[in-house]
Parts: structure tokens; C-alpha cells; sequence
């Protein structure tokens, strides 16, 4: 999930030569980035005290390579039935908030069904970060309202 995002941000950041909005697609890049590296440490905390085998970590590990987003979303098909939102930073703006809502709900809902404390803790964080991220994204949003790439 994290690494379908962070593709599709990168994507985003390839097209445009607005600086600001440049230096908000690095910031949510590398807080994907983190999110991953997060996840897959709880992941192997998890695997250890359950005496997981190891090749699972592994498997989880490669899952981060995947092209998936927030819902399952495939990025790159994501992109191509989206691609007229995409001809604008608004139309980006629009749904890079779509999915960081998503990415809230999922985290919020899968810290609701956990029954491990730090788990709970840990995907409540990063639900708290994912609101961060569209604050950022509406702020921008509000201060740039009639800037295109």
C-alpha cells in the first residue's frame, strides 16, 4: 500500500516544476517511505514473539514492493482510469486526498479490530499521520487554488 502511493506521488512529482509543490510531494514521499519501514518492523516484532518462520517476514517485506494502494487499488491502473484529474495540480489535489482518506479509515479501522496494544498504537500513529498528510494536501490546495502545473 505504502509503496503504491509513494509511486504515485513520485509520478506526480516527475510532471510538475512548481517548487512548493515539489517539496510537499518529497514530504509525503518520505513519510510513505517511513509508514513502510514502521509497518514492517511491528510486522517482524510480531513474527518473533509468534515464532513465525522466517520466510514470512521475507514475504511481507516483498509485499511493500507492491504496486497496490489504500483498497487495494492497482497504482499504474489507478493513474489510467484517473488520467483527466491528473492534466491539473487541483485534479491531483483532489484525489491524493481521496486516497489519504482511505489510508485514514483503513488504519483507524484495522487499530479498531487489533488486540494487541502496541499494534493499536502504532496503526492509530500512523492514521494521525495520514491526517496529517490532508492537511497538508487542503492547505496547499487552499493557498494554491488557481495555480496549474
Amino acid at each position: 500500500m505504502e509503496e503504491g502511493l509513494k509511486k504515485f506521488h513520485e509520478a506526480i512529482r516527475a510532471k510538475t516544476d512548481a517548487p512548493a509543490l515539489s517539496a510537499l510531494l518529497n514530504g509525503l514521499i518520505k513519510a510513505e517511505e517511513s509508514h513502510e519501514k514502521t509497518l514492517l518492523e511491528l510486522y517482524e516484532s510480531l513474527a518473533r514473539t509468534r515464532e513465525a518462520p522466517p520466510d514470512q517476514i521475507g514475504e511481507f517485506s516483498d509485499s511493500f514492493k507492491s504496486r497496490l494502494m489504500e483498497g487495494g487499488i492497482d497504482m499504474h491502473a489507478f493513474m489510467e482510469q484517473n488520467q483527466p484529474f491528473l492534466n491539473d495540480v487541483t485534479g491531483y489535489l483532489d484525489l491524493a486526498m481521496m486516497i489519504e482518506t482511505q489510508a485514514l479509515d483503513l488504519y483507524l479501522r484495522m487499530a479498531a479490530d487489533s488486540q494487541n496494544e502496541l499494534t493499536r498504537k502504532i496503526l492509530h500513529r500512523i492514521g494521525n499521520e495520514e491526517k496529517t498528510h490532508l492537511e497538508l494536501l487542503g492547505t496547499y490546495l487552499n493557498d494554491n487554488n488557481s495555480i496549474s502545473r
